[in-house]
């Protein structure tokens, strides 16, 4: 007599099959996930909870409450962008381009490679999902998300997210930013001061959208590297992605995955990461560089930040919010309200 065998049973079978490296990586993956929505639903349950005390507890505003839902419901609308912005048909997306384009995708990576940009050099407990390896018109380029924490103190709810896009460079580039502001926002709203040294900013003829700086020494090759078509083509991209190079590497960074929205959206990223390796594959820049590195002498000087005037327009906004905090339950407490007579 034979048996059928049972579902459970098949499924372990399948499951088997999966390789332990595979399987880790979809675990890893689904924490990422869950961590982020896990704090949407808790800031949601506390405006919800917020809404009913007041509601149905309190007979007039209660300060505490209201801060309490304001803050739940950044903190909600921010998971839930990351959520959105990062999620799985994100990813299946970049797994059919690797594969499409004879490439790798990794669903998860610990640490950050040998990557050195300002988010990949200063976030703590880095790791990479969603990573796909690919090389158009013999660029090396790595499209990925970098998830992490702001220091080992202060641990941001849920985590940061950022999608980023690399690429290998054939030659040695001084350190230059562009900075779009993308980085310095939250949801929309500039939130960090522009941190980088004034005194190494450079006029390219670009728009006041971009900043671009460039460290100590690398301003006659930046130029000479930033043609009108590179800057054209930059301009195009900084509606997206704020842009970093440092030695062999250019860096993409968005505060969205390349792979999330619409499929036009996802069709017109793929183009822009595509062109701007046809670029960097036909520039003349790195003949030149080969032809007179010693006279040129790249040096690894990095961009100098003002901290000085970062910390002074931190303090400034944050005693501004502290005011207007003590103003809000100074008044819904009545202390602020003028004695009857």
């Amino acid at each position: 007599m034979h048996h059928q065998p049972e579902p459970s049973s098949a499924a372990d079978a399948s499951k088997s099959d999966t390789p332990p490296a595979a399987e880790h990586e979809r675990t890893q993956y689904a924490r990422i996930l869950r961590s982020t929505r896990v704090v949407a639903i808790i800031s949601a349950c506390v405006i919800i909870l917020a809404a009913l005390l007041q509601l149905f507890a309190f007979d007039e505003l209660v300060a505490g409450l209201v801060i309490a839902a304001v803050l739940a419901a950044v903190i909600c609308l921010f998971s839930v962008w990351n959520i959105v912005s990062y999620s799985p048909a994100a990813m299946q997306r970049l797994r059919g381009l690797a594969e499409q384009a004879g490439g790798q995708f990794t669903l998860w990576k610990p640490g950050r490679s040998n990557f050195d940009a300002v988010p990949f050099k200063y976030d703590v407990e880095q790791e990479r999902f969603g990573v796909v390896n690919v090389a158009p018109h013999s660029i090396p380029v790595e499209i990925g998300h970098l998830s992490s924490q702001v220091t080992a103190r202060f641990r941001a709810p849920g985590g940061r997210r950022r999608a980023y896009v690399v690429y290998k460079l054939p030659e040695r580039l001084p350190h230059m930013i562009f900075s779009f502001g993308h980085q310095a926002k939250l949801l929309g709203v500039r939130v960090v001061p522009e941190q980088w040294d004034r005194s190494q900013r450079v006029d390219m003829g670009q728009d006041g959208r971009c900043k671009l700086f460039v460290a100590e020494g690398g301003e006659p090759v930046a130029r000479r590297f930033l043609s009108p078509n590179m800057m054209q083509l930059f301009k195009r991209l900084g509606r997206d992605f704020d842009i970093e190079i440092k030695g062999h590497h250019l860096y993409l960074i968005a505060n969205r995955s390349t792979a999330a929205g619409s499929q036009r959206r996802w069709k017109k990223q793929r183009a822009l990461i595509d062109e701007l390796a046809a670029t960097l594959a036909s520039s003349s820049m790195w003949e030149y560089l080969r032809k007179n590195s010693r006279r040129l002498n790249v040096r690894n000087t990095e961009i100098r930040a003002d901290i000085k005037r970062a910390v002074t327009i931190f303090f400034s906004v944050l005693a501004a919010i502290t005011v207007v905090i003590i103003l809000i339950v100074l008044t819904a407490s009545g202390l602020l309200e003028r004695p009857g007579f």
